[in-house]
């Protein structure tokens, strides 16, 4: 049953693929990378966070 449902999910393309988590890594590198630009006039600090 369980290999059944891994199967299933599989098949209908549910989840993360590798393509989304590079994705969300140029993403979240571009946000760190702003945050560096305009330190100088404010931007917090938590937003390096999410890059990092």
């Amino acid at each position: 049953m369980r290999s059944d449902l891994i199967e299933s999910t599989v098949k209908r393309g549910w989840g993360i693929t590798n393509f989304d988590i590079k994705v969300l890594g140029i993403i979240l590198m571009f946000i760190d990378h702003v945050h560096e630009m305009f330190n100088g006039i404010g931007v917090p600090n938590w937003v390096d966070w999410f890059g990092r």
